[in-house]
């Protein structure tokens, strides 16, 4: 489950505006569609934090954010097997894609606390960036 800043009332299902910024998080976690449009702030202060997307298949549209919310630890967004991710190495550099099934990070040697990614799913085989800031390199 993911805990919600909203408070009382949000339900891990519950589709709302206040419901859709998470608290920091510090374990992985397994996304599904029903999350999208969520903000997840990754806070854990050492270590690699894992966020598994939803395969694209059927999901076009669907959108996730995630925030570096502690510089000491890494973020790590995986897709489903199959599944690639595009986006810019840093703002206005080159384009990067996985090989299907592989990651990208924010690492702790590069990053700062508010660097952020937004990918949506074109609802066939990719994720793409559609915001971003800070680097981000295949895994």
């Amino acid at each position: 489950n993911v805990e919600i800043l909203a408070g009382g009332g949000c339900t891990d299902a519950q589709y709302s505006p206040k419901c859709q910024l998470t608290s920091g998080t510090t374990t992985t976690q397994t996304l599904s569609s029903h999350h999208s449009g969520r903000l997840y702030r990754a806070t854990a202060s050492s270590g690699t934090q894992t966020y598994t997307l939803p395969a694209t298949t059927a999901q076009r549209g669907t959108f996730y954010t995630f925030v570096c919310g502690d510089a000491g630890g890494e973020i790590l967004v995986t897709p489903a097997s199959g599944d690639t991710i595009s986006v810019k190495a840093s703002e206005g550099g080159a384009n990067v894609t996985t090989v299907a099934g592989t990651g990208i990070k924010n690492t702790a040697a590069t990053n700062i606390k508010g660097d952020l990614i937004t990918l949506m799913s074109d609802g066939t085989s990719e994720w793409f960036a559609i915001d971003q800031s800070g680097t981000w390199a295949s895994q």
